[in-house]
């Protein structure tokens, strides 16, 4: 593959910010569904024949939608399923979010026909984490997680497995040391770094499948569409936290803390309406609406006069 490292005046997108990170993997490009496609093998260790993404709506400006927008949803080798992420802020409670969108993932698999259990499709979660460590009982960069006893750590064999990658855990190592999964680490921890950039053009040479991903970020950089997302959600998030240092310095001013809970409590409804009413565009039923933002029928209904 020719024209794939890094040129010094290229302005590539930074594949650590989720919106360019779906981007390369759900592109309508070869080079994206190869990526893909490799990225989900050397997570799993699983060979894989084919990949299908099964969610790739475009994003819009709300940042609180980045649930249903941001992660790569996809069906590999007929009916294995998978969820593929970019997280940079992720918090202390990373470990039971992965865990619950595992169990929905999973839940939404398609068993129609399936008569034993032992042919359920498995579930992978896979999360590459940039911001902060989660797990610092573990030293390595990679953590592989399935339900265990407890006592004897023993496995239940079972269908559900969360994979997370810690950016900040790389170590040091000589290329031809690393795994493919450390190589896939070193590649987005160093993309944005200028002072790495001859190291990671020796790094991108030694992969195939790292090759792949620069050439998708190169087509997914020149996308206008893209560009103007990342724009759109900057300024979502710059507005949601002015709403928010305005809503705490007035419960702050009252002296009261009623006064701040109350700001607090007229924010979280500010951001559910926020959240229905894009949801509402798209043709989400009421129901659906209403158990993901707690809002009632009837306060929806309200929403579409």
């Amino acid at each position: 593959m020719e024209d794939v490292f890094i040129k010094p005046d290229e302005d590539l997108l930074d594949p650590k910010d989720d919106i360019v990170f779906k981007a390369m993997l759900t592109s309508n490009n070869e080079s994206s569904q190869k990526t893909l496609k490799h990225i989900i093998s050397d997570f799993t260790g699983l060979k894989i024949e084919e990949v299908r993404v099964t969610e790739n709506e475009p994003q819009t400006g709300s940042i609180e939608e980045k649930h249903l927008r941001l992660d790569v949803s996809c069906i590999f080798n007929g009916r294995e399923v998978a969820e593929v992420e970019m997280t940079m802020d992720a918090d202390k409670f990373e470990f039971t979010r992965v865990e619950y969108y595992l169990a929905r993932l999973y839940s939404s698999a398609k068993t129609k026909g399936i008569k034993k259990y032992t042919d359920y499709p498995n579930a992978y979660q896979i999360s590459i984490i940039g911001n902060r460590i989660v797990n610092k009982e573990n030293e390595d960069p990679i953590s592989f997680y399935e339900f265990c006893d407890l006592k004897t750590k023993r496995p239940i064999n079972g269908r559900m497995h969360i994979i997370i990658t810690e950016l900040k855990k790389l170590k040091e190592k000589k290329f031809e040391e690393m795994t493919a999964t450390e190589k896939w680490t070193a590649f987005f921890k160093w993309f944005a770094d200028r002072s790495k950039a001859d190291k990671l053009n020796k790094l991108i040479e030694t992969e195939e499948a790292l090759k792949l991903a620069t050439n998708a970020l190169r087509y997914v950089s020149k996308d206008e569409t893209t560009r103007r997302m990342i724009i759109q959600r900057d300024m979502a998030r710059r507005d949601w936290d002015h709403k928010m240092a305005c809503f705490e310095e007035r419960g702050i001013a009252k002296g009261e803390q009623i006064g701040l809970e109350k700001g607090r409590a007229e924010m979280k409804i500010e951001r559910e309406i926020e959240i229905a009413r894009n949801m509402l565009k798209r043709n989400y039923r009421i129901e659906d609406i209403a158990e993901d933002t707690g809002l009632s029928i009837e306060q929806i209904k309200a929403l579409k006069q």
